[in-house]
């Protein structure tokens, strides 16, 4: 997917939970903005699998999450699990509409793709690209339930 299309649809479904209720759209535009910052590794000619990997869209996330499920206050906390989702469901889209993930680098470089196509009769009745976006889409929905998230993971 492209640049544009990782960005706006975060910010749709961010102002779509009203989580620029409590963290201003300023807030938003930035948690959006960073689910874009993916694709840095193309434009400034990285290679490919710099960003686009688990290691950067889970595990920098969570160690951030970590830190502010520590330290952090609730808005904190939720802003990190906002750029954990953002990030993590901008790889699982690439993953499934049509482009090559590195998904274990840097351990490996080698590239996966998810790409199918279920006709019947000759229409297209579902694609990697629509599961793709069913994936992504889901991911985006626990933006709606951020306060009840944690407000759960404190408790516990």
């Amino acid at each position: 997917m492209d640049s544009l299309f990782h960005f706006i649809f975060p910010l749709m479904a961010a102002l779509a939970a009203r989580i620029h209720m409590k963290h201003g759209v300023i807030g938003v535009l930035l948690m959006a903005l960073s689910a874009v910052l993916i694709d840095v590794d193309h434009l400034i000619g990285l290679p490919g699998a710099m960003f686009h990997n688990l290691f950067f869209t889970l595990a920098v996330p969570f160690t951030i999450l970590s830190i502010m499920y520590t330290w952090g206050r609730e808005t904190e906390r939720q802003a990190a699990m906002c750029l954990l989702l953002f990030l993590f469901s901008h790889t699982v889209l690439d993953l499934f509409s049509g482009g090559t993930v590195a998904l274990f680098y840097p351990i490996t470089g080698q590239q996966y793709a998810i790409n199918f196509n279920v006709t019947w009769g000759g229409y297209q009745i579902i694609s990697s690209s629509g599961i793709g976006l069913l994936i992504f889409f889901s991911i985006l929905l626990v933006c709606f339930f951020l306060q009840d998230i944690d407000r759960y993971m404190v408790k516990y």
